[in-house]
């Protein structure tokens, strides 16, 4: 069931199975710093992603792994991100290209899981982003098997860059 249909994100969830967890697809985003502000000085690759990720002390994010997107075997990053404080809601993270105050954030305990592209479409770089959503470790492994069907089943015209 599609939450979220628009140029940024492509949100879905089983329908009457589940209400906590999501597989939301995102077009070149951008992360948010914890001053409350797009962070341009990162650049939009999912190498430097990571990178941004893993230096930033308002997060845990476990080691990258490799797997592919989609019918058309993106190459991708994985990795799984928790809150490090363990506060109320989990850091904003995410923002879009003209998503004003727009960020992404869920519940204290939640955990993530982030996959990373790089591809070209129509002649020019981007970047794909692929969240799973669950409410604890246990949760998120749960709702993998699920997750991993709807991400192996995306089709887009794009290649690796």
């Amino acid at each position: 069931m599609s939450h979220e249909d628009h140029g940024v994100e492509f949100s879905s969830a089983p329908a009457g199975e589940r209400s906590d967890g999501r597989v939301l697809f995102w077009l070149d985003i951008l992360p948010w710093d914890p001053d409350g502000r797009a962070a341009s000085y990162v650049p939009n690759t999912a190498a430097e992603w990571v990178d941004w990720l893993r230096s930033n002390p308002i997060v845990s994010v476990t080691s990258p792994r490799h797997a592919t997107i989609g019918q058309m075997r993106l190459p991708a990053t994985y990795v799984e991100i928790t809150d490090e404080a363990g506060g109320e809601r989990f850091p904003d993270l995410i923002t879009w290209p003209n998503a004003g105050p727009n960020v992404y954030g869920i519940g204290g305990e939640w955990i993530f899981r982030l996959y990373l592209a790089d591809f070209t479409y129509d002649g020019s770089d981007h970047l794909l982003a692929v969240a799973v959503e669950g409410t604890d470790p246990s949760d998120l492994d749960a709702f993998l098997p699920i997750a991993k069907q709807v991400i192996a089943s995306a089709d887009a015209p794009i290649e690796a860059s």
